[in-house]
């Protein structure tokens, strides 16, 4: 028995050291050159934590039981902790269903919830893109008078990714704004990716304005999000009073500022942020490199990527990548395929990039034998039944005009999702086979897939080209 309590003292209070690590260890990906997923928690590994002998993420009934028992140690207690241990190593999604089943939800008495495993369980809903159940375990944590805090707050704004996420998003700003954290940078940041990501830059600059001692973290998610909205020359306002305000850009401030150089217009400001790169040291960064070189083909100075790329005496497979998508992208495509073949004599084999980026340069009848040469290659490694790879080579030998070739890979495909399906009815109707593109469309329909936005335009061309419309 005394055991059995020194046990579970020690086991109470790593707990309450797992809460401080969390709220310690919530940081920003300074390597991802983005601020989308810029909240993320560095212990990846918290789902295999131990709490009270059960995963640490668990159901609310399996953790209710526990807690409300913890202080008795006898029979009932050691079979509520095996019960739970069993169900949850046999599946880690029963335990987080619990929105979903109520029946589950109220075997938990009021007064057992706990913070960190509530988090926690918010933080995997969040993960797993399961926003309206990660909204409403927030909200019924609450009226279990469990108290949010910041990690609450960093691990439900990940679960807001789109528009139509907006106004769930700011349900929950007007919380953060209740607790008095919108101040705070970390969950600034957070506030002000999620707005970026639900389409609105005007919230996201709100926010920032509101921020107190703005770190470098905070300054880039505005500069990435700015370059994923489109606005350029927001960005590089950003990039610019950043630096005003004594802050020197970092490998992640460079990697997305550079992306705001889109087209041959924007070359000279490309340039002068290369001049800064390398007066700042981070030129020998391999993912400096391959940025630079995709910007300068973005740019359409195809001559100023590949002196990038030549002098570089280290080369990735995603450095490669990016030259021959240049040159594929550019019309250039003897080029891209010479490349192709220049990096297969060094050793390194081609991935479903690497093949995703080549398939683009197929685009006349000219290169329609290379185009088999190419698919060859994706055949022997496996890539041709991808959904991805089938799509791309499905668009390529339309545009070779080798319908029979689309129609085999299509066939071929493992499964059929509506991209695969437009691109091949796409396909008929750009080769003047619109008739045949209309059948596919009903044959796409009564196999139950639903069209999108671009199937719809496709049709309507493929109608226009019947004298329909």
């Amino acid at each position: 028995m005394r055991k059995l309590l020194l046990l579970l003292g020690r086991l109470r209070s790593s707990c309450v050291s797992l809460e401080n690590r969390f709220s310690s260890r919530l940081v920003t990906s300074r390597d991802s050159g983005g601020c989308l997923d810029f909240a993320v928690l560095q212990n990846r590994d918290s789902r295999n934590c131990k709490f009270l002998g059960v995963r640490y993420v668990t159901g609310i009934a399996d953790f209710g039981e526990i807690i409300q028992d913890r202080g008795g140690l006898g029979k009932e207690f050691d079979e509520k902790f095996r019960s739970a241990s069993r169900s949850s190593s046999t599946s880690n999604s029963v335990g987080l269903n619990v929105v979903r089943d109520r029946k589950e939800q109220q075997r938990a008495p009021r007064g057992t919830w706990n913070l960190i495993s509530c988090n926690a369980a918010i933080s995997r809903l969040a993960q797993q893109g399961r926003r309206g159940e990660a909204l409403a375990f927030f909200f019924r944590m609450q009226d279990e008078h469990v108290r949010p805090n910041r990690v609450t707050f960093l691990s439900l704004l990940k679960a807001f990714r789109g528009p139509g996420d907006l106004e769930s998003g700011r349900r929950v700003h007007n919380f953060i704004l209740e607790r008095q954290l919108e101040s705070d940078v970390r969950v600034g940041t957070a506030l002000t990716c999620m707005y970026f990501r639900c389409g609105s830059a005007l919230d996201a600059h709100r926010v920032f304005k509101r921020v107190q001692n703005r770190d470098i973290i905070v300054w880039n998610a505005m500069i990435e999000g700015y370059c994923q909205a489109g606005l350029r020359d927001k960005a590089l306002e950003m990039f610019k009073d950043m630096k005003i305000a004594g802050l020197a850009p970092d490998v992640a401030s460079f990697l997305s500022i550079l992306k705001s150089c889109n087209g041959s217009v924007h070359l000279d400001d490309g340039k002068q942020l290369h001049k800064a790169i390398i007066e700042s040291g981070f030129e020998l960064s391999v993912r400096v490199q391959t940025a630079l070189v995709n910007m300068y083909c973005r740019c359409e100075s195809l001559l100023d990527a590949r002196k990038m790329f030549n002098k570089l005496p280290r080369k990735d497979i995603g450095l490669w990548t990016t030259m021959i998508a240049g040159y594929a992208q550019t019309d250039h495509g003897e080029e891209a395929f010479a490349l192709f073949q220049a990096m297969r004599d060094t050793g390194l084999q081609p991935n479903k990039m690497t093949f995703l980026a080549l398939l683009k340069a197929c685009t006349r009848p000219e290169f329609l034998q290379k185009g088999k040469w190419l698919h060859n290659h994706i055949r022997c490694a496996g890539l041709d039944s991808d959904e991805k790879v089938g799509t791309a080579l499905i668009n390529a030998y339309s545009k070779c005009r080798s319908l029979v070739d689309a129609r085999k890979v299509f066939d071929n495909l493992c499964t059929r999702n509506v991209i695969s399906w437009t691109a091949l009815i796409a396909a008929y109707s750009r080769n003047d086979r619109a008739e045949e593109a209309l059948d596919l469309f009903e044959q796409m329909k009564r196999e139950g897939v639903q069209p999108n936005e671009v199937t719809r335009n496709t049709v309507v061309k493929a109608c226009d080209r019947l004298g329909a419309v």
